[in-house]
């Protein structure tokens, strides 16, 4: 059945962050021994965040007191608004809308860096449907997950392609019926096309 609909995952597909950004958040703690616990301790917290079991913002506030951060909150928070947009493939989102597909992001995120995407990144106008994790209640590769964005599109599962960076989510997508590929932006934009292509999705 010909695919009607387009899922993009977020990062990873459509976006990145900027090189040295792990650097950047390692460098918000003076301990530079301990870099990989920070780390673990601050996505550890982000995780309930993702579906909107916490706010993100408290959760950071607590993680660098624990670790007498005496860097700003505010350019601590600021790290997480660093985002990479990739041009090309928003370009050929814009042309999949064109020829009549309806393209929507799929995506983990919190509130807080859900909210940038949507105003300041204007993702709200670029795509038909955005599915946040952290509005849905569940996270990617959880099965209740897909069934909810199912049920909101509307569509049969096979007429449905999600493309996502990691291998977990696309087999979750699988399972759910959806046609699924795994891509990872680095791969460059006609690899994108091609993966399109694969499944008759094609630009006019």
């Amino acid at each position: 059945m010909a695919i009607r609909t387009v899922l993009l995952d977020a990062d990873g597909v459509v976006q990145s962050t900027p090189p040295g950004w792990l650097s950047r958040v390692e460098s918000l703690i003076s301990d530079s021994d301990k870099p990989e616990a920070f780390l673990a301790d601050i996505f550890a917290a982000e995780s309930p965040c993702l579906t909107g079991c916490d706010d993100f913002q408290p959760a950071l506030k607590a993680v660098l007191a624990r670790w007498g951060s005496e860097v700003s909150f505010t350019t601590a928070l600021d790290l997480w608004t660093k985002i990479e947009v990739c041009r090309p493939v928003l370009d050929v989102v814009r042309h999949l809308r064109d020829t009549g597909y309806q393209v929507a992001l799929a995506t983990n995120q919190q509130q807080y860096r859900a909210d940038y995407m949507r105003n300041e990144l204007g993702y709200q106008h670029q795509f038909d449907r955005l599915f946040y994790s952290c509005e849905i209640g569940h996270a990617k590769p959880a099965a209740a997950y897909f069934d909810h964005v199912l049920e909101q599109l509307d569509e049969l599962p096979t007429q449905v392609l999600f493309v996502d960076d990691q291998l977990k989510n696309v087999a979750a997508a699988r399972q759910a019926g959806m046609q699924a590929e795994q891509f990872d932006l680095q791969a460059g934009t006609t690899q994108f096309l091609q993966l399109l292509a694969r499944h008759e999705v094609v630009i006019h």
